[in-house]
C-alpha cells in the first residue's frame, strides 16, 4: 500500500481529475429553476472547495516539505524580492597631489651704487683715464673745485689755468697736493678752464694706503705698495721721470685708453716697502713738472 503523498505532476494531475469530476457530477444533478441553479452553484464552490482542502491534507507531509523547501510557491508570501544588489562602490576620494612649494625667486642683481664723491673728502674721489673726483674730461674745473675749496691759479705764466691744494713743503709730508688743470692753458691762460690734466702726491712716502687719498677704480691710492699696483694693471710698462735716477724713483704706465693715461711713480717708504707717490691722469704717458 502508497504512504507516500502526491507530489509533482501527480498532484497536479489529481488535482485537474478532482475538480473535473466534482463539475460533471454538479452539471447531472443542477435543478432546472434559476433560484435552485443559484443555490447549487454555493453548494458546487463549498463542495470543490472541501475537496481541494482534503486533497491539500493528504499531501501536507509532501507539500508542506515542498514549499518549506521552495519547490511549490506559498501563497502567503508577498513578491520575490529582488535580488540583492551591492551597492556601488563609493569612489574613494583621490588622494590630493601634494602642491610643490615655490621656489623663492633669485633675488635680481643689484648694481654696485655709484661712488658717492664729497667735494670736500678727496678719499672719496676717484681717478681713472678721464675722471677726476666726480669731474670727467672736458667738465667745467670751477663748480667741482671751489667745492672742494681748491684755489684757482693766480698766475697761469708758471703753471696751467686751474686749481690747486699745494700742500706742505716738509720733505716728510704726506699731506695730499692737487692739482686740476686745462694743460694747455699756460702760455695762454682761460677764464673757465676745463680738465685735462690731474695730479695727486706726497713729499713724504707713506708706508701704506692713505685714506684721504682719491683712488683709482682699480683701488690704487698714494701709499698702495707697488706689488699691489702691478696686479691691479697687468698692462703696466715703465716709464721715465726726470727725478727716478736722483730720487730713487721708479715710474709706471697703463694705458692707452681712449688717448689717455694713469701714471703712478713709486718710491721707498721710511717703514721699508716701496710704495705709490703720485698719481697722474693725462695725455701724457710721462712725469714731469708742468709748472717748470
Amino acid at each position: 500500500m502508497r504512504t507516500d503523498p502526491p507530489a509533482g505532476d501527480e498532484l497536479a494531475r489529481l488535482l485537474v481529475t478532482m475538480r473535473s469530476s466534482v463539475m460533471t457530477a454538479a452539471l447531472q444533478d443542477a435543478p432546472e429553476s434559476a433560484a435552485a441553479r443559484s443555490r447549487w452553484a454555493t453548494v458546487r464552490r463549498r463542495v470543490l472547495g472541501i475537496a481541494i482542502a482534503a486533497v491539500s491534507l493528504l499531501v501536507i507531509g509532501g507539500g508542506g516539505a515542498a514549499l518549506a523547501t521552495g519547490l511549490l510557491p506559498n501563497p502567503f508570501d508577498g513578491p520575490p524580492a529582488p535580488p540583492a544588489t551591492s551597492a556601488p562602490a563609493s569612489p574613494s576620494p583621490e588622494t590630493p597631489t601634494a602642491t610643490p612649494t615655490p621656489s623663492p625667486e633669485p633675488p635680481a642683481p643689484v648694481a654696485p651704487a655709484e661712488p658717492t664723491v664729497d667735494p670736500l673728502d678727496p678719499g672719496t674721489w676717484v681717478v681713472d683715464y678721464g675722471q677726476a673726483g666726480s669731474l670727467m674730461v672736458g667738465d667745467s674745473i670751477a663748480p667741482f673745485a671751489e667745492a672742494a675749496g681748491l684755489q684757482p691759479n693766480p698766475s697761469p705764466i708758471d703753471c696751467p689755468s686751474g686749481f690747486y691744494r699745494i700742500g706742505s713743503f716738509d720733505e716728510d709730508s704726506l699731506e695730499v697736493a692737487i692739482a686740476l688743470t686745462q694743460a694747455d692753458a699756460r702760455i695762454n691762460p682761460v677764464d673757465d678752464p676745463v680738465l685735462t690734466y690731474a695730479e695727486f702726491q706726497t713729499r713724504g712716502v707713506a708706508g701704506s694706503p692713505l685714506p684721504d687719498s682719491p683712488s683709482t677704480l682699480a683701488g690704487i691710492r698714494l701709499g698702495s705698495s707697488e706689488d699691489d699696483l702691478i696686479a691691479a694693471y697687468p698692462d703696466l710698462r715703465q716709464t721715465t721721470s726726470r727725478y727716478d735716477d736722483t730720487m730713487g724713483y721708479t715710474t709706471y704706465v697703463s694705458g692707452p685708453v681712449d688717448g689717455r693715461y694713469l701714471v703712478f711713480q713709486v718710491a721707498s717708504s721710511p717703514d721699508g716697502p716701496r710704495t705709490v707717490r703720485l698719481l697722474q691722469t693725462s695725455t701724457w704717458d710721462v712725469v714731469f713738472d708742468i709748472c717748470d
